[in-house]
């Protein structure tokens, strides 16, 4: 959480999220979709109505295997087949996204 925190603030944007969650508050991280089902609890949403934006294979794994529709915006590895037959979509630029939400 620290880690997540100095970054935040180093770029301005802790004061833009009400709330920020982070591995250590749940039994497993990623690649376990513990991390999203507890943000979805926390937000009373049910996961499938959430749309989560990850980077890499482990994080796209666990927003789908808490049933989030997910969209990747690959950083250093693309999804492979099994992985992209699994993601609401795939995009080469994060603002890409704004086509889903």
């Amino acid at each position: 959480m620290e880690r997540a925190l100095k970054r935040l603030d180093g770029v301005g944007l802790r004061d833009s999220f009400d709330d920020i969650i982070s591995a250590h508050q749940v039994k497993e991280g990623k690649p376990h979709p513990d991390p999203y089902l507890f943000a979805c609890k926390k937000l009373g949403e049910a996961p499938g109505d959430c749309i989560a934006v990850e980077d890499s294979p482990n994080g796209a794994y666990s927003a789908v295997r808490a049933g989030c529709k997910t969209i990747m915006v690959p950083d250093l590895t693309e999804p492979d087949d099994a992985l992209r037959a699994q993601l609401f979509a795939v995009c080469p630029l994060l603002s890409g996204i704004c086509d889903y939400c």
